[in-house]
Formats: C-alpha cells, structure tokens, sequence
C-alpha cells in the first residue's frame, strides 16, 4: 500500500504539474473518500474582432446584397437601442 501511495502521489505532482497545494487536497479528498470535483478548465474566449473590420469583410465578398443590407439594418438598430440605454 505505501509504494501505491508513493505512486499515485508521483503521478499527481506530474500531472498537476508540481502544484503541491492542490496535490495534497486531492489526496486528502481520495483518503477521506469525498468526492473530488474539478471546476472545468477555462478557455479564454477568441480575440473580439471590431465592427468596423468584420463589416468592412463583409462589404469586400461579391454579391450578398440582401444580406449587406440587413446586417447593416440590424448594427444600426443595436446602436440606437445602446444609445437608448445609455441614455436613460
């Protein structure tokens, strides 16, 4: 039993990457038999591309004339409602 503990414990600080903190905390958790629950690994979101630069791609595609024009309906409509709001 002390060599499967030594092991899962070796295994640990590799996995997590020499966090001992968190380690000890899973291991408290497996001795203890609680449940251990890991909050889900965070992706940061995509860079936010601005306005201007997406309707200016848009603009350069060929043809799409319906669409131009209702997205540029729709980007007006939520400019005037942030103002709206921004306003209050």
């Amino acid at each position: 039993m002390p060599d499967e503990k030594l092991f899962l414990q070796n295994l640990a600080h590799l996995l997590l990457k020499g966090d001992l903190a968190r380690g000890e905390k899973i291991s408290t958790q497996l001795e203890s038999g609680e449940e251990i629950v890991e909050p889900p690994a965070s992706t940061p979101p995509p860079p936010k591309e601005k306005l201007e630069d997406c309707l200016a791609a848009l603009e350069q595609l060929a043809g799409l004339e319906n669409v131009k024009s209702e997205i540029q309906s729709l980007v007006g409509f939520l400019e005037v409602n942030k103002a709206r709001q921004e306003n209050r």
